[in-house]
C-alpha cells in the first residue's frame, strides 16, 4: 500500500518530492508550511490517517499525541497546532526525547487512553476532550477555542462523560463533568 504522506528524507529527497509536485502528482500538505513540509498525493481527501502521517515524524516512539495535536489528528480542530504536544505512554521505555516542533511531557499517560492511527499513538477522543479542557481551564486561549468546537459534537460529549465516570484521579475532572452535563443539547 502506498503511503498517505511523503516526508523528505533518505527514501525521497526534497528535490524529488518537489519535482513530483511540479508534475501534479503531489501537493504540499501544508501550503504555507516550512520548506521541508510533507507532501500528499493530489486529490487525496484529508482524513485522520493523513493528519497522523503529517505528525508522525514529530511524535517520538513510546509517546502519544495529546491535547490540540490529538484534536487536530482526530479532525476536531481545523488548524495544525504549532508546536505539537506528545506525552509518554505508560509502559514505554524511559528515554529522554528532544525534538524541534514538539513539546514533550514526561509524566505517564495510561495506555488504555491511547489508540493508534496510521502508526501514530494518539489519545482517544474522550481523553482528548479532557486534555483540551484542562489546558483551557488553565487559561490557554487556543485550547479554549478548541474546547468550544469539541463540545459541539454531541456524540463526543457523551463519550467524554462516560470516560469521566470511570474512576480516575485527574485535575478538573469534576469541573469538566459539570460543563459536559450542563451543555445545551442541540435539536435539529
Amino acid at each position: 500500500m502506498r503511503p498517505f504522506v511523503y516526508h523528505p528524507g533518505p527514501l525521497l529527497s526534497l528535490a524529488e518530492l518537489t519535482a513530483a509536485r511540479l508534475d501534479g502528482d503531489l501537493v504540499a500538505a501544508e501550503p504555507a508550511g516550512p520548506v521541508d513540509a510533507p507532501f500528499v498525493p493530489a486529490g487525496l481527501p484529508e482524513s485522520d490517517h493523513v493528519r497522523a502521517g503529517i505528525a508522525r515524524p514529530l511524535i517520538p516512539l513510546g509517546h502519544a499525541a495529546v491535547g490540540l495535536s490529538a484534536a487536530w489528528i482526530h479532525g476536531f480542530v481545523p488548524r495544525q497546532p504549532r508546536p505539537h504536544t506528545a506525552q509518554r505512554v505508560d509502559g514505554s521505555p524511559v528515554s529522554r526525547q528532544r525534538r524541534a516542533g514538539v513539546v514533550i511531557r514526561e509524566w505517564w499517560l495510561p495506555a488504555r487512553d491511547v489508540g493508534d492511527i496510521a502508526g501514530v499513538a494518539v489519545t482517544t477522543p474522550a481523553r482528548t476532550v479532557y486534555d483540551v479542557a484542562r489546558a483551557a481551564f488553565a487559561g490557554d486561549a487556543a485550547s479554549d477555542d478548541a474546547l468550544g468546537l469539541l463540545l459541539d459534537d454531541e456524540a463526543l460529549r457523551r463519550r467524554a462523560l462516560a470516560w469521566l465516570r470511570e474512576p480516575r484521579r485527574l485535575r478538573y475532572r469534576v469541573r469538566l463533568r459539570g460543563l459536559l452535563e450542563g451543555y445545551p443539547e442541540v435539536t435539529r
